[in-house]
């Protein structure tokens, strides 16, 4: 798969490097989670903070910003001004939402979240 993300970017949330946080539905609750590994630019491995549950999910737009359905996850960037954007697919450089826009994306980690920071292309 052309353009992956860097596994640097995978793993549990709040060590010393930042890592993408994920919110994923499996088993009919919502997770709050990280990558284990990425198998598409829309589907991901998920797993929860605690590492206790793992699923293979798909980016959905989600309801409210949580999946509606089992196996689906949602990934929210934040862009200037604080707004809040779901993605559907990210790649090495940048991502697109479910609106076609495309953004070019960097972490920000202040210790207590991670948040994908978006600036529109």
């Amino acid at each position: 798969m052309a353009n992956k993300l860097s596994k640097r970017f995978f793993g549990a949330t709040g060590g010393s490097t930042p890592k993408i946080p994920i919110r994923f539905r499996s088993g009919g609750t919502v997770y709050e989670g990280y990558i284990v590994n990425q198998v598409s630019a829309r589907r991901f491995k998920c797993s929860s903070d605690n590492g206790a549950v793992t699923a293979v999910c798909n980016l959905v737009q989600g309801t409210n910003s949580d999946p509606a359905n089992n196996n689906e996850a949602t990934l929210v960037g934040i862009k200037s001004g604080g707004n809040p954007v779901t993605l559907r697919k990210i790649n090495f450089r940048t991502v697109a939402d479910f609106n076609s826009n495309r953004y070019k994306w960097t972490l920000s980690d202040d210790s207590t979240e991670t948040l994908l920071i978006l600036t529109a292309i």
